[in-house]
């Protein structure tokens, strides 16, 4: 009878630790249900930044908040986290410039606006240094449930003959032992680069596309812009910065930033904050939320809340998170209608758009889906 119970038993046990990880156990006739950690998809473009480059960049600055858009689309919702390698060559004014993985667009949106084309023109670019300080340099996460992309984008091959680099095959080969995905855009129609790029795609598991020279990206105009642009500037009237003094006048930079929109870039960045509630690191009304600001500390506030007794910064807060909560669910409404206009009107080519599928193709491997 024993060996009976005990043979019951250890079936039970082996199939509930076998059940675990996909839905719920049974432990002393309580469910426990697992929840799924959040699907991430990391981004770093490593981007040639040389003269010839100059009319993909312009884009690119233009459709960055058009790609967070688009994947925040997904189900279950992904958490986006972009980084950028600008890069040129030895002799250049840089040879590499790193901005950080981050979830904060506006912040990836003022890297982008800081970029300026320069030099170049004497045939293979340092693609390599690029390469190594993506795979290498960067905080990429190390949980399962995360996409790990590298975009190299340029128009020339890179230097295989510098000596002391590891080979543009050597760092594909590393990327993909890191579970890193290596995409190659190709701008232009050169067939060395077209060669090198295919070589480094295949070999890291990713997507060779080939595009126009100045990136083929064309402006999506849409019936609902106007209003996403007047939601967008009163979205930004609730935006406030927290911390330390030159952190607070880093976020004055975005806000100000964000109300130069135009329609396009507003009804996106609008159209992010609908769908995941983002505000730029450091926002106020998310920092107190969270619990990492507190309305009692004076040296975190901006001024005109500094000088607020506590009531009222309460009542203050208060207001602006139920306002900001209202534009959300307006921007959501709208939002819907405009991306099912830009799903049916919008160009299938260009920069944006291959980047876009690209991702979208390669998040069935985290279970996202578009």
């Amino acid at each position: 009878m024993r060996f009976v119970v005990r043979f019951i038993v250890g079936l039970c046990i082996g199939a509930t630790l076998a059940y675990l990880p996909f839905r719920s156990s049974c432990l002393k006739g309580k469910t426990t249900t697992l929840v799924q950690a959040t699907p991430v998809i990391e981004v770093v473009f490593a981007l040639d930044t040389t003269s010839s480059m100059d009319g993909l960049v312009a884009g690119a600055k233009k459709k960055i908040w058009a790609i967070a858009n688009s994947l925040a689309s997904g189900t279950p919702r992904p958490k986006i986290k972009f980084g950028l390698v600008a890069y040129r060559d030895l002799g250049d004014d840089y040879v590499t410039k790193k901005f950080a993985l981050t979830e904060d667009i506006d912040q990836v949106y003022s890297d982008l606006m800081e970029l300026r084309t320069k030099g170049g023109g004497d045939g293979p670019e340092h693609v390599n240094q690029a390469l190594s300080e993506a795979i290498n340099d960067f905080k990429w996460s190390k949980s399962d449930n995360v996409l790990k992309l590298i975009f190299l984008v340029g128009d020339a091959e890179p230097h295989n003959d510098y000596p002391n680099y590891p080979t543009s095959t050597e760092l594909a080969k590393l990327a993909k032992s890191k579970n890193i995905i290596i995409n190659t855009v190709r701008c232009g129609s050169d067939h060395d680069t077209e060669k090198s790029w295919k070589e480094i795609s295949s070999m890291s598991g990713g997507n060779y596309l080939s595009i126009e020279q100045d990136g083929g990206m064309e402006a999506v105009a849409t019936p609902f812009d106007k209003k996403l642009q007047e939601l967008n500037l009163r979205l930004s009237e609730t935006m406030y910065g927290s911390g330390s003094v030159e952190r607070r006048r880093n976020y004055h930079r975005k806000a100000q930033r964000r109300k130069q929109f135009d329609a396009e870039d507003a009804g996106n960045s609008a159209g992010y904050f609908g769908k995941t509630g983002l505000m730029p690191e450091g926002d106020l009304l998310q920092a107190v939320s969270k619990g990492a600001v507190s309305l009692t500390d004076d040296n975190a506030l901006p001024a005109d809340v500094a000088d607020l007794s506590l009531h009222e910064r309460k009542a203050w807060f208060s207001s602006k998170k139920k306002e900001r909560k209202a534009l959300q669910k307006e921007i959501r409404r709208i939002t819907k209608k405009r991306d099912g206009f830009v799903k049916k009107n919008a160009p299938k080519s260009g920069f944006d758009k291959n980047v876009e599928k690209t991702i979208t193709e390669q998040s069935k491997r985290i279970g996202v889906k578009y």
